[in-house]
């Protein structure tokens, strides 16, 4: 039984110049011996390279993918580029470019040029010709537009490109922030001038990015020991105490025993008795004084003993205010975001401080003076007033709070260093978009008008 043979081409379609060919009744059927010829590049070698499909059951790899045919065959069969394909595998065989760049190395040589016969051809071959150079001069004006296109588009190229980098660079990004990035974030929302922020702010946070872990904790202030006015009106009271206001204190204290004394003292002087009534000892002068120096020198040796105890609470809070200025943080102990904040906090802590530095000086020369004259009590002392330091403890007060909430944020950012990290790269992104966005609309509108 005789094989079937190609009859004719319905369709070509998507393959170089066969953009959408289909078969017209004028074109003559294929017979047993056919001849195919036509000028370079109108589809001979396309042609060949689908009858070479048809040999090796596969569309042909140098036919674009897109390529579909369809080819009647003489049995009334359609093959197509993706049914019955394989019909003549192995059976058709072409001999091409492709199958001489296949199988064929050859050296450098040269042809006589092509002739072209009649005189229909020669005039086929100058309107060829006249299509080439058009076609020339078209590309070429292609070419000059493209580049002129690159040359209008180039500032906002640059500038989004140097704006992507400076953006990169500011926020450490893992994956590199891109000028397309930088396009999608204009394009997806507008950013407005309050995102912008000062430059002190731009450091601060820059240098928070740059961190791989957080500073350490810090611990608020406890000043509830700090408590200068109670202090002050002890010193003040102790300075005017003495050993007979002390003792006419005590027998104050006891209103009721202090009349009984002088009453029994009074009745017994009058009546000129020896004895006491009360316990039957002699009553005599100097018993009598013996016990008023004993009750005088239990309040001297308390006196001295509150001089004493009140010099070492004086002591004690100098030093308290001491380790509370040594154990102040510095700017660098603190979160880079809260750095250019807490100095103004960290230094009132630290100035009001040391204004009470002469406060201390001042009560330790007075309880100095005091211990070395216990009775005297007209000793003039340079101590400040109740109402000044009264209205020292209230600013140190407002300071504390200040300088505690400033550590409670730090040790926050601490708690939350990733969460913080991401929040340092947005605001800083956000900086430089919105720094650079009028530039941007300027630069796109520009070019858009060109």
């Amino acid at each position: 039984m005789n094989k079937p043979y190609i009859r004719s081409i319905l369709k070509i379609t998507k393959a170089e110049i066969f953009e959408n060919f289909t078969a017209e009744n004028t074109i003559p059927e294929f017979q047993r011996h056919n001849l195919i010829y036509g000028f370079n590049g109108t589809g001979k070698t396309t042609i060949s390279r689908i009858f070479a499909s048809l040999g090796s059951g596969m569309l042909n790899e140098r036919l674009p993918k897109t390529t579909s045919f369809a080819l009647s065959l003489s049995d009334k069969t359609k093959v197509t580029h993706d049914k019955h394909l394989n019909k003549f595998k192995g059976c058709v065989m072409v001999y091409n470019e492709d199958f001489k760049t296949e199988n064929f190395r050859w050296s450098e040589a040269s042809a006589e040029p092509v002739f072209y016969i009649g005189t229909e051809q020669t005039q086929l071959s100058l309107e060829l010709e006249t299509k080439k150079e058009e076609l020339k001069k078209l590309n070429e004006n292609h070419n000059f537009l493209i580049q002129s296109h690159k040359e209008e588009e180039k500032p906002l190229k640059n500038f989004e490109t140097d704006t992507a980098r400076e953006i990169a660079q500011a926020i450490a990004a893992e994956r590199s922030y891109t000028s397309r990035d930088l396009k999608n974030n204009y394009a997806e929302q507008n950013y407005s001038s309050d995102k912008i922020l000062d430059e002190r702010f731009v450091s601060q946070w820059t240098e928070a990015i740059k961190q791989s872990s957080p500073r350490s904790r810090l611990s608020c202030l406890d000043t509830n020991s700090f408590d200068l006015i109670k202090h002050l009106k002890k010193v003040e009271n102790l300075l005017n105490t003495s050993t007979g206001s002390a003792t006419v204190d005590f027998l104050k204290g006891h209103e009721l025993m202090s009349t009984w004394i002088k009453q029994g003292y009074d009745y017994h002087t009058e009546n000129n008795l020896s004895d006491c009534l009360f316990c039957g000892n002699p009553l005599l002068k100097e018993r009598s004084k013996l016990i008023i120096n004993e009750v005088i020198d239990d309040q001297f040796r308390k006196l001295e003993q509150d001089i004493k105890n009140l010099t070492e609470s004086n002591e004690s809070l100098q030093k308290y205010r001491s380790n509370l200025i040594n154990n102040l943080p510095s700017k660098n102990d603190i979160a880079p975001q809260l750095a250019e904040s807490s100095i103004e906090k960290i230094s009132a802590i630290r100035e009001l401080l040391n204004y009470r530095e002469a406060y201390f000086t001042s009560i330790t020369k007075a309880l100095n003076l005091k211990s070395s004259s216990p009775n005297k009590t007209d000793n003039e002392h340079n101590l400040p007033t109740i109402d000044d330091v009264n209205s020292w403890q209230a600013k140190f007060a407002e300071s504390v709070d200040a300088y505690n909430e400033l550590i409670s944020q730090h040790n926050k950012i601490h708690d939350d260093f990733d969460h913080e990290q991401e929040l340092a790269k947005d605001a800083l992104k956000n900086h430089y978009l919105a720094k650079n966005q009028d530039h941007y609309k300027k630069l796109s509108q520009s070019f858009e008008t060109a």
